[in-house]
Formats: C-alpha cells, structure tokens, sequence
C-alpha cells in the first residue's frame, strides 16, 4: 500500500520529466558518472515537496549525505523509533545514537534478520556478525526482532516520532556508510505513516524477539 501511494506521486514526475529522461539515459550512455539527481532536481523537487515527501541522494563519489540524513533523524527521535532493515553491522555513531535513544526512554522496535538465515546474499558471517550486534542492543532496553525462519527482509525503513517516514537504499551497516552510493526518501504523510506503522506491527507479531539467557 505504502509502494503504491508513493508510486502514484511520482506519476507526475514520470510523465513531466519525459524528455529529461531519455536525454538523460543517451547521456549516461556515455559517460557512467552522469550526476542524475543533479540534472533532474529541478524536476524532481518540486513533485515531492507537494506530496510532502524529501529526498536525498549521493553520487557516485560518496559524500555521506544520506548517512549524515539518518544519523540527524535517528538522534532526533524523542518518543518512539521503528525500524526494519536487511543488514545491521551499525558504524559507532549509529550504535551510540540508539544507546542514547533508549538512555531517554525512547521506546525503540527493530526487525531485523537473524543468523538463522541461510541465504547467499546474507553469508554466515555477515549474519552471525549483525546478531553479535543486535545482542549488544538487548541491554540497552531495546526491542530487537528477528524475521521468521526461512524469511528475508530486504526492507530499509524506519519510523521517527510517528511523523517522519524514511524509505530508501540505506542498509545499517558499515558499506552503506562508508562506501556505497544510496538514497533515501523522507514522507511526512499520515495515511503512508499509518500504512507502514500497519504493516509494521503484523511483521512484529510474525518475527520473533530475541532475549539474553538472563530473560
């Protein structure tokens, strides 16, 4: 539902930025480290700000700005936090910012993948690493889920204060930091906030919480 809502805003992009597209497409064609989001914004911008939506992208050449935008959201929460995500090997900045969330009484829920997953694009020790990482956060008094036996989440979207959603390219982890070129979508829309708090809260009932021995 989320998906379509947000597809249905772009429907207008889509079909003003036509000619832009394919002069854009010869061009890339070309010269691989075209600047898309440099060209089209002036396009692109003005659709989102009228469906209440921000967006936030990098070049090829890694300048941290979506990393930068997560970090400030994530630091800003002051009541709640959800969060699902494929890949969680947080850099420190992004631990310490959920430790000091739950130091405040942030009420804070992640689903994330668990070891035991078996997958090629997860890797054994990928997956044991992320749940040496997701059990550091048990003491820290936050919630962290683990999917189902035999599912993947690819997701990469949190929940800030029931207010600011954000959807994009960006895994919690060491490579979407520091290396990799991502993006990332913020929504500030009720009906698509209440759509992924829906959908988010049927995933948690299905994932299972993980718990330190002392539980």
């Amino acid at each position: 539902a989320i998906t379509e809502k947000i597809r249905n805003s772009f429907f207008e992009m889509w079909i003003v930025s036509k000619d832009i597209r394919c002069q854009v497409s010869d061009v890339i064609k070309k010269n691989p480290h075209y600047n898309i989001a440099e060209q089209i914004k002036d396009v692109v911008l003005p659709v989102f700000k009228k469906a209440n939506l921000n967006w936030y992208t990098e070049t090829i050449n890694k300048e941290n700005i979506v990393f930068k935008k997560v970090i400030e959201l994530v630091s800003q929460t002051q009541q709640s936090l959800l969060a699902e995500n494929a890949f969680f090997i947080p850099p420190e900045n992004l631990s310490d910012a959920l430790a000091k969330l739950a130091a405040n009484n942030v009420k804070i829920s992640l689903i994330l993948n668990g070891p035991q997953l078996d997958l090629p694009m997860m890797g054994f020790y990928t997956s044991c690493l992320s749940y040496f990482e997701q059990i550091k956060l048990l003491d820290k008094n936050i919630n962290v889920y683990n999917t189902p036996t035999n599912e993947f989440t690819h997701a990469k979207a949190f929940l800030v204060d029931n207010r600011i959603l954000a959807i994009g390219s960006f895994n919690w982890d060491y490579r979407s930091a520091e290396w990799n070129s991502e993006t990332l979508l913020t929504i500030e829309n009720s009906e698509m906030i209440n759509d992924f708090k829906e959908q988010f809260f049927k995933r948690e009932q299905k994932a299972n919480l993980i718990k330190t021995n002392q539980d």
